[in-house]
């Protein structure tokens, strides 16, 4: 009985000669450019679905005769340029390294990854691929979104404490000389000096719209500011120190 080691083919590479075998199979060098051979060997390779990583290490280890032979005269260096250049042909733009001791082709390019797959008919991994990539693009977009928003809302809340402290000085200015229609407008800055304008405008009595209760603010800042100026001190912008000017 033959056991199941026996059985299994032997791989060529390692096989012996064997004169008396009819089918024995011999090859003969034959005229040509080996550089072309290498592509459309690499070429074909590729697109049935050879990593360019695994078609290196093809012609490293003797597994594929003919890359092998040509991997010896060309040279190693010569023969990943090839790899490299073959997937680029096919509209793949890639990179070849070696990473502790191990040869590696590198693409980067999400389009280009999609577009190797597509080539090499490797169907389930580009629909994974497209998937992958979406729900990381949709995860990036949505956390430049609450950056932007932080930062937005780190620039209102130090914009309303600047004009908290525009209005305590105006209130000092001003005293009693305040108008009536004016002067809740200032206590409600100074009561809520993170809030933003359309949280005082419901604040106020009666409620007020956002540009409402800006206006009247603003009317507070400018009266205040000619009447220091009239006296000769320093006017509201003088109550800002330099960390409630900072921009960002």
């Amino acid at each position: 009985m033959t056991s199941s080691a026996e059985s299994r083919p032997r791989v060529p590479t390692i096989k012996g000669s064997e004169p008396d075998d009819p089918m024995e199979l011999r090859g003969e060098e034959v005229p040509g450019d080996l550089t072309i051979m290498v592509r459309c060997i690499v070429e074909e390779l590729l697109l049935l679905g050879h990593h360019p990583a695994r078609i290196r290490a093809m012609a490293a280890s003797e597994e594929l005769q003919a890359l092998f032979v040509a991997r010896s005269r060309l040279g190693a260096e010569r023969m990943d340029a090839l790899v490299t250049d073959a997937a680029r042909r096919i509209g793949v733009a890639a990179k070849a390294r070696e990473v502790r001791g191990v040869d590696r082709v590198v693409v980067r390019d999400g389009d280009a990854i999609g577009a190797l797959l597509t080539r090499l008919g490797a169907h389930d991994s580009v629909l994974a691929w497209e998937e992958r990539r979406m729900r990381r693009e949709v995860r990036a977009t949505a956390n430049r979104l609450a950056n932007f928003d932080d930062a937005n809302l780190r620039r209102s809340a130090r914009a309303a404490v600047a004009a908290g402290a525009r209005v305590a000085r105006a209130l000092e200015i001003l005293g009693d000389e305040i108008p009536d229609h004016l002067r809740p407008a200032g206590d409600l800055r100074l009561e809520h000096k993170q809030a933003s304008l359309e949280e005082l405008g419901q604040l106020h009595d009666p409620v007020l719209t956002k540009d409402a209760i800006a206006g009247r603010i603003r009317r507070l800042l400018a009266m205040a500011d000619r009447r220091a100026e009239d006296l000769g001190v320093p006017d509201t912008e003088a109550s800002l120190t330099p960390e409630m000017l900072e921009e960002g």
